[in-house]
């Protein structure tokens, strides 16, 4: 999952949002499932990981889509 390609391939997409005030960094993906599945791999690989259901208090700097079936 290195990456922004790999994030988005393991996911079928993803964003990656940061606060240029704070310097915080915020991952996103869609879905019910691939949320799931993404808070499962955050927490065995140790990251500080918060569930937001909004756009985050940040700039969208790159955001991906893998079209399903690729």
């Amino acid at each position: 999952m290195k990456g922004e390609q790999g994030l988005a391939e393991t996911f079928g997409g993803a964003a990656f949002f940061r606060n240029e005030e704070t310097g915080e960094s915020y991952l996103g993906v869609w879905g019910a499932r691939k949320v799931s599945r993404f808070r499962s791999r955050m927490r065995v690989a140790g990251g500080d990981l918060r569930i937001i259901r909004e756009p985050p208090p940040a700039r969208l700097v790159w955001r991906q889509s893998i079209p399903a079936g690729r």
